[in-house]
């Protein structure tokens, strides 16, 4: 989670391994109206290991209901090691055109700060970073921006962001637990013709382990521990 980084505690490469890992599926369930059952849901597991390293299985559900414009994923990473293991997870919800199109609202409250000096071109206290860009020169090849954001919840403890653009009528909304995912990171790449936003819930801001560890933020999940993840991303027309 983060950049690439190597350490006394090893070497991580950009999003790790587990970004790369396949899925071992373990089910698969198809709606069936005639049994009143309109839930559909594919459940995976993927596995990230190393000798004398972590030992982390993620088993992943995406489900749906026929006649909701929603998705629900329910994730849970679970330490099959033998010793404690470091833990930090990211959602890198990319969204790009026709939804997100210059002029188009990005939603999320909560106090931010911009991940370094080139984000804070664009996340500045004197620039509209909520709303989706034109084409950026600067932007061509690797450049973007991205903002931090301690994200707000509401009184269930439900964090909510999304995008709406009014042009053709769609808004899309991500939700998740702030219990689980306190931090939500904003990443935009207005490139021409590789044109692109992202709202990331995060278990941390993406900072890398070091940095993790040197804030004592860092999670360590226990022998035969778990921990859950839950979101659900939706689409309505107002």
């Amino acid at each position: 989670m983060g950049g690439p980084e190597e350490d006394a505690f090893g070497a991580r490469g950009l999003h790790d391994r587990i970004s790369q890992v396949p899925a071992e599926i373990e089910s698969i369930i198809q709606p069936n109206l005639n049994a009143d059952q309109p839930k559909m849901s594919i459940t995976g597991r993927m596995l990230q290991s190393s000798t004398f390293g972590p030992h982390l299985e993620l088993k992943r559900t995406i489900s749906a209901v026929l006649g909701q414009a929603k998705v629900y994923i329910h994730d849970e990473v679970t330490n099959l090691g033998n010793t404690p293991a470091p833990h930090m997870l990211l959602y890198h919800m990319n969204f790009g055109w026709p939804l997100v199109d210059e002029g188009a609202a990005i939603l999320w409250e909560g106090e931010w700060q911009a991940r370094d000096e080139e984000s804070s071109g664009i996340f500045n206290e004197n620039n509209n970073f909520k709303q989706c860009s034109g084409p950026i020169t600067a932007h061509q090849n690797a450049g973007e921006a991205a903002a931090y954001i301690d994200i707000e919840s509401d009184q269930e403890g439900w964090c909510s962001c999304g995008i709406k653009n009014r042009e053709i009528g769609v808004h899309t909304k991500l939700r998740f637990p702030k219990k689980q995912l306190p931090w939500l990171t904003n990443w935009q790449h207005w490139g021409s013709n590789e044109y692109v936003m992202a709202l990331e819930p995060g278990t941390h801001p993406p900072v890398g382990q070091a940095k993790a560890r040197e804030q004592d933020t860092l999670i360590q999940i226990g022998v035969g521990e778990s921990r859950s993840y839950d979101l659900e991303l939706s689409l309505t027309n107002n």
